[in-house]
């Protein structure tokens, strides 16, 4: 008998509900170039409710290295721990199995174990690459990709603690030193910091912290389209703020400290970069505040406040793994809030057009009293405001920022203390705010425009950047791309694209359809000021095209050759929306685009959309209400100041009046039309923002609510009772499942990209929505609505918008009800004019309809790009009111 050799590999994968990826991996196991039949696979199905653990069987079946455990549902930890004790691998690793493997992964690893004699490795790890699974793009841009710039490394990571990886499934450890030191995963991390844990108990048990990568070991990590895997999942999980401190970081510190008398380095590494991710994603989308109940969220900060005890102030503040925001880095060194201090002052932002420069910088706890003065006379600054970011339900920190004049040196005083001021990304620091620093920012600041694609640079300036470009181009992405840039800088210096689009106005709403704030805007512009050169911006193949091009418009093709030369040549961009094809169409190939972007806004924001609008370059930003622009521009969660924020109105309300006012007879519609709902969409189709449809939507409580309601006998007395027509306008992602509602011959619907919304909204007397920004349309017009709103907990915790400045209950502009048969008692009410306080809401809101919003902001973009008079840029200037002041 012919003893087997043993495994030197044991690849141990938790399965649960995976059988669409199963054949995937199956595959990508079989193709390693090591040898499938010399890795021992142990598949632990945790209780799965599909066909998981069968297909997992019929692999074992066909293949003697593959071994199948099947377990009740326990969890990740518990599978992985139960296929760990069977194993037989020198070595172990934990694969999970929605992700795939190259074929070279195995034969990778190896290669480097052998190579690896010298200094061997205690542990050894993957490449990982991430998998858009939306998409099907693969791309090197894990946090982590620095480690492999250079090729295979071994690191000790007591010296270069940032090659730490707390990432289960990448990684290589030896059975013996698990099994000796009785190391397991902690099932009471399910949702977060269990692979975390179990690498650094075994870092810390093996007593050297030697990491060997792999860079050809590529493991693919999937981003699933669903967003429903558990490290997706986890942020908003409640059990990760119950477990993950109690049970991962403080055990790990209290270990570190009995076995080596001190935290590593690298684990302190490993536990900031956790926290910092979960600080992140609330503080950007409120994750965890809108979902986790404010006593869990308590305690788990006073967690952290101990785990921050532990930790060095510079392994946070300097901490290098990936880049995290400063501010955030601070505010955990702070102890999330907990503390007082501040950061230096910085400088972040030049506007030259204006003769202004932006400082700021972050803070805790009070904010400080901050004086500017020029050659020892007090100024004032133009504009002044604060960012407050709110973090696991409490303050966590606040940035002060300002914009002073950039043409004299100006004194900062915080707390009647000298500020130095910081020049960033340099770090140089100057007594004072002066000319050698802002020219040192803008030359930094310089260089995300490479003269290459700047048409207005001299010669000698362009024929360096041309061999700079060039050779770059050749080194990192080969001939082809290098010749097209340099093809694209040719055209920027035609003399006919220059005629043609030299500064000039490229304006649009989004790129497949018009009808909005842009339009109009437009279309005031070219009727008033035809001396401004200005270009609307479309998709060839849009609906919209033909129409606009029979009335006169200059069309350009988004997308096009031309698109790309008027997008360099530019000096404004304007646009009712602010998507990433919008403000960021070249994804940033061409560097820093010329223009300056006004956003005409698509509605009126009732709440809080910062963790999505503050990355966007907006220099000019609408608002309609009073109450929009106080909350922008304010002390909040937005990094926008009055220097960006105008009171305008939208150009859009402008024809809405009109259209409005031209019909002939009183409204006649009740106009139902509900917002969208995250938890019901899968994966969006490319350049439609629609999602695929979803079985079991119409079971659904949204889709059953809605449903009861549109289809209700009482609604349809009540409209024929008062002669009313039933308008269905469904949010696009809706339309797709109307014939699934079966609803009645009599009820006209209406869809958007095919009806004019706004012709819908002039001929309604009444809207029944739920959070929809339409009702502030029909304010405009003085009309009510009605707010259906079943599903408010669950709405909050999963969309974008978070709460804001807007109550429904005290803003909102009808009765607000919780199921369809108090909607319609509610619909009753306000056609018969029986709650009139609903009108004065709208007269407030809305205290001025004088149609000359495309006028206001058509001054806006103007002044945005005005030198203010030296003698008032050192006057605060006055917030925009009706009437605005010029500025």
């Amino acid at each position: 008998m012919i003893d087997r050799v043993p495994y030197t590999f044991t690849l141990v994968s938790a399965v649960y509900d995976v059988d669409r990826y199963l054949d995937e991996f199956f595959a990508s196991l079989v193709a390693q170039t090591y040898g499938f039949d010399r890795i021992e696979v142990i598949l632990v199905d945790d209780g799965s409710t599909d066909d998981s653990l069968a297909r997992c069987r019929a692999f074992a079946d066909a293949h003697a290295n593959v071994r199948v455990i099947a377990q009740r549902n326990a969890g990740q930890g518990a599978a992985r721990n139960a296929g760990l004790a069977v194993a037989s691998g020198e070595w172990l690793t934990f694969v999970d199995p929605d992700d795939v493997l190259d074929e070279r992964y195995f034969a990778a690893i190896d290669g480097l174990m052998a190579a690896s004699t010298a200094e061997a490795p205690t542990m050894f790890g993957g490449h990982t690459i991430m998998w858009n699974e939306e998409t099907g793009v693969r791309s090197d841009t894990h946090p982590t990709a620095f480690r492999f710039h250079d090729g295979d490394v071994v690191v000790d990571l007591d010296e270069r603690p940032n090659f730490i990886s707390g990432q289960a499934p990448l990684a290589f450890v030896r059975t013996a030193i698990v099994r000796e030191q009785g190391i397991s995963f902690d099932d009471r991390l399910r949702t977060r910091f269990e692979d975390g844990k179990f690498v650094s108990d075994y870092l810390l048990a093996a007593g050297r912290a030697v990491l060997g990568l792999a860079a050809d070991a590529r493991y693919y990590y999937r981003r699933r389209a669903d967003g429903s895997s558990t490290l997706q999942l986890a942020r908003s999980d409640v059990r990760t703020y119950e477990s993950v401190a109690v049970y991962g970081y403080l055990p790990l510190i209290e270990r570190a400290v009995e076995r080596h008398g001190a935290v590593p380095m690298w684990l302190q590494t490993l536990i900031v970069y956790d926290l910092l991710w979960l600080m992140l994603v609330d503080e950007r989308d409120s994750a965890a505040s809108a979902t986790v109940p404010a006593s869990v969220l308590a305690t788990f900060s006073s967690d952290v406040e101990r785990v921050i005890a532990a930790l060095d102030r510079e392994a946070i503040l300097g901490f290098d793994l990936m880049r995290f925001p400063l501010f955030l880095r601070f505010s955990l060194a702070q102890r999330i809030g907990a503390d007082s201090g501040r950061l230096p002052v910085s400088v972040d932002g030049i506007d030259d057009a204006r003769g202004l420069v932006r400082v700021r910088f972050a803070f805790t706890g009070e904010r400080p009293r901050v004086a500017f003065s020029h050659d020892g006379a007090p100024i004032e600054p133009r504009y002044e405001g604060a960012i407050v970011r709110r973090i696991f339900g409490r303050t966590g920190v606040s940035e002060y920022l300002a914009w002073v004049a950039s043409d004299r040196t100006v004194a900062i005083t915080i707390d009647g203390e000298p500020a130095p001021v910081v020049a960033a990304p340099a770090q140089s620091t100057h007594d004072v705010l002066d000319a050698d620093l802002i020219d040192g920012v803008r030359s930094e600041l310089a260089k995300a425009s490479p003269p290459l694609f700047r048409p207005r640079v001299g010669a000698l300036r362009l024929l360096r950047s041309v061999a700079g470009h060039t050779l770059r181009g050749l080194r990192h992405r080969g001939l082809k791309w290098a010749l097209a840039d340099l093809a694209v800088a040719a055209e920027l210096r035609l003399p006919g694209n220059r005629r043609k689009y030299l500064d000039a106005w490229a304006v649009m709403d989004r790129e497949w359809d018009a009808n909005d704030s842009g339009e109009e805007l437009y279309r005031w512009i070219r009727a008033n000021h035809p001396e401004v050169n200005a270009w609307f911006v479309l998709s060839a193949d849009s609906p919209d095209w033909q129409r606009l091009s029979a009335d006169g418009f200059s069309l350009v093709a988004y997308g096009s050759r031309q698109y790309r030369v008027l997008m360099l040549l530019a000096s404004e961009l304007v646009s009712s929306h602010a998507d990433a094809p919008i403000v960021n169409p070249f994804r940033r190939r061409y560097g820093r685009e010329p223009w300056r972007f006004t956003f005409l806004q698509h509605g009126v924001i009732k709440g809080d959309l910062s963790g999505w609008l503050n990355s966007k370059p907006i220099d000019t930003f609408v608002t309609s209400t009073p109450d929009e622009y106080a909350y922008l521009s304010g002390a909040g969660p937005y990094t926008f100041t009055e220097h960006e924020v105008r009171l305008t109105g939208l150009p859009r309300f402008d024809a809405l009046s009109r259209k409005a006012d031209a019909r002939s007879g009183p409204p006649l519609d009740i106009v139902v039309a509900p917002t969208w709902r995250k938890s019901l969409s899968t994966g969006l189709a490319v350049r439609s923002q629609r999602h695929a449809r979803t079985d079991g939507f119409m079971e659904s409580e949204f889709a059953r609510t809605w449903k009861a309601f549109i289809t209700s006998p009482a609604l349809r007395e009540l409209a024929e009772s008062r002669g009313l027509r039933i308008v269905f306008m469904p949010h696009p992602n809706l339309q797709q499942y109307l014939d699934e509602f079966d609803l009645p011959a009599d009820i006209h619907i209406a869809r958007y990209g095919d009806d004019d919304v706004q012709e819908i909204v002039a001929g309604a007397a009444v809207l029944v929505t739920d959070y929809s920004s339409i009702a502030f349309n029909l304010a405009y017009l003085e009309r009510p609505a009605v707010y259906l709103q079943f599903d408010r907990e669950q709405y909050w915790a999963e969309h974008t918008e978070r709460p804001g400045y807007f109550d429904y209950e005290t803003h909102g502009f009808g009765p607000v009800t919780d199921d369809a048969a108090q909607a319609i008692d509610a619909l009753a009410s306000v056609l018969d004019g029986e709650a009139p306080e609903y009108a004065e809401r709208a007269r407030r809101t809305f205290p001025v309809r004088d149609g000359r919003n495309s006028e206001r902001v058509y001054n806006a973009i103007v002044s945005a790009g005005t030198r203010i008079p030296a003698d008032e840029l050192v006057v605060a200037a006055e917030p925009d009111r009706w009437e605005p002041p010029t500025r």
